[in-house]
């Protein structure tokens, strides 16, 4: 089908993504691609058009060329997508009637993407997000109150649900997985006397089964910001990679939490300074992979903050917030060099989607925004991944 990305030259906008280096300090067989899901309105109908593209980053230049662009379904609301931690399968969670999970295969050396026999598989109705647990055995999809569950047979990549799936998690609104070790964390909210308080469950996978169960002290309580409108429930969460802090935005409330992660049974202890006040609705967050850098979207704005590693305070860093447009899906690539930004933005007195690069001081962690190219699309940018995959895997 004709590619909905085009090349955009324009001063301001450069597209970049650093490959990371081997441990013997010479470049390592790596190759990383961006995986971006957009959206089509149709004026026909008023429904919308679902697309997957696979661009593939170029390591000398860190240019993004465009590797394919598979139609998803036309119907429904296409929420989150993720890829399995060794980098051979993505998938894609759609709520409709009933809600479902597309699975692709991804061909590692040319970013190509081929449909899982059997796709799409039904998860559950309403599906809000997608991830693997960090074996990639397992697939959890947040559905309202419960989380389905799906073994990923690693050959095929076919998914097939559990026994004991789905799981009741209570009322919920966000979901993280513990990129380093068996732990699910689900925002949500428990009644109070007659008001309702935020909370986190938290969950331990097993290993072999898959199968979840409820910690010891979930749910964690979430502490409350001053605010005279809403409840402060948590709407966004993201770990850092290296599991040792899990954060958490409240959009009706403008403030952001942090938490310490149990390093032994990911318990959960909020940091003594959280939450942390924000300008305005806040939308997305993402983690550096070294997680020294958090990153949020906000309604108008992208903020870079410092996490102490031993309060878990959030410093925001100099020079943040970075405006312009309306920001949109944040992904960090994995070097932490450069983020990636879905933005929707007027130019020229029309409105255009593009995918934004910043590159990321190490040290300070100041963005800038960079030069020279920027790819658009006509359609809205909705959701974003990157991965790196080893060329010599197989």
């Amino acid at each position: 089908m004709p590619s909905a990305w085009r090349r955009f030259f324009i001063p301001g906008f450069l597209a970049l993504v650093e490959i990371g280096c081997g441990a013997g300090g010479g470049p390592a067989r790596y190759q990383s691609y961006a995986f971006a899901v957009m959206s089509q309105s149709n004026p026909n109908d008023y429904s919308r058009q679902w697309f997957l593209s696979s661009l593939k980053i170029d390591e000398t230049t860190g240019a993004l060329t465009l590797a394919g662009t598979w139609p998803l379904a036309s119907s429904g609301v296409v929420r989150s997508l993720a890829a399995d931690p060794g980098g051979r399968f993505l998938c894609v969670a759609r709520s409709g009637d009933p809600g479902d999970i597309s699975a692709f295969a991804i061909d590692g050396a040319s970013g190509e993407l081929t449909e899982v026999a059997g796709s799409p598989f039904v998860a559950g109705e309403s599906p809000q997000s997608i991830g693997f647990d960090a074996a990639g055995q397992f697939v959890y999809v947040l559905d309202n109150a419960t989380i389905v569950a799906l073994s990923l047979d690693p050959q095929t990549g076919s998914l097939e649900e559990i026994p004991g799936s789905p799981f009741a998690v209570g009322y919920s609104t966000a979901m993280a997985i513990k990129p380093a070790g068996g732990h699910i964390y689900v925002a949500g909210n428990v009644p109070d006397g007659e008001r309702l308080r935020p909370c986190i469950s938290a969950f331990t996978i097993n290993p072999v089964t898959g199968a979840l169960a409820e910690m010891t002290g979930s749910p964690f309580a979430v502490r409350i910001a001053p605010s005279s409108f809403g409840r402060g429930e948590l709407t966004c969460l993201a770990a850092d990679p290296a599991g040792r802090f899990l954060l958490g935005l409240a959009y009706a409330t403008w403030n952001m939490s942090s938490f310490f992660i149990g390093p032994q049974t990911g318990a959960l202890t909020e940091a003594a300074l959280s939450p942390f006040n924000l300008r305005t609705y806040p939308k997305e967050i993402a983690v550096g992979p070294f997680g020294k850098w958090v990153f949020v979207v906000t309604d108008s704005e992208v903020c870079v903050f410092e996490i102490d590693a031993a309060t878990g305070t959030l410093r925001e860093a100099a020079g943040s917030p970075y405006r312009g447009g309306s920001p949109g899906p944040i992904a960090v690539d994995p070097s932490g060099k450069f983020v990636y930004v879905g933005r929707w933005e007027l130019a020229e007195g029309s409105s255009r989607n593009t995918i934004v690069p910043f590159s990321c001081n190490a040290v300070t962690g100041a963005l800038t925004e960079l030069a020279d190219l920027s790819l658009v699309t006509d359609h809205e940018v909705a959701a974003l991944t990157i991965i790196r995959i080893a060329q010599d895997r197989r």
